[in-house]
């Protein structure tokens, strides 16, 4: 049966949130899988590419927290089309501040992954809000977002390697220790 035709059917009652929760489940919405952390305050947002500001759209921005792994991530989509106009995980190395020609505005470099690109590339991104008062709460949300994200653990890939090196360079001090205990005996050879 068409999903389009299961919406058509159940019409009445209870039937058509278990259908658009059907919905979601068959398209693999992020609502499942994500939770709403805060923010959801329409603004508009500029990348900074081939050397001036470029609108990407305007819409309502999301920090959103993955249910099992706690990461967190921005997402905005724009109005009226749902297209994905920025995404990005929450990273320690960007700093929000404010844009020098509006207070209503943050700027901040980060790894954005909107266009669907295989190799995310690094951004200047600038969002502005509706007012200064807002800005101010999108900052103090992101830093705390980014003390989350440093309080989760590393990935157990990083772990690991780190481990491995551990074990590789103790295993390079017992050698050089071992060789520098050896003593190398000269030969002397008789002369007839």
């Amino acid at each position: 049966m068409c999903v389009r035709a299961c919406v058509v059917r159940f019409v009445r009652g209870d039937w058509v949130s278990r259908a658009r929760a059907a919905i979601r489940r068959f398209l693999g919405h992020p609502s499942l899988t994500f939770a709403l952390l805060s923010m959801n305050r329409k603004v508009k947002s500029y990348r900074f590419t081939d050397g001036e500001w470029k609108e990407r759209g305007l819409g309502p921005i999301k920090l959103l927290e993955h249910k099992t792994s706690k990461k967190i991530r921005v997402l905005m989509r724009r109005d009226k089309t749902l297209k994905i106009c920025a995404n990005f995980y929450v990273q320690q190395e960007s700093k929000v501040a404010e844009h020098a020609a509006s207070e209503k505005a943050c700027v901040f470099t980060t790894m954005d992954c909107s266009d669907g690109d295989v190799a995310p590339e690094l951004y200047n991104m600038c969002i502005k809000f509706g007012s200064a008062e807002k800005r101010e709460a999108f900052t103090e949300a992101f830093n705390a977002a980014q003390k989350k994200m440093a309080a989760l653990p590393a990935d157990a890939e990083a772990e690991e390697k780190a481990e491995e090196a551990a074990a590789v360079a103790e295993e390079a001090d017992k050698l050089a220790d071992a060789l520098g205990e050896t003593k190398v005996a000269e030969e002397k050879k008789e002369e007839e």
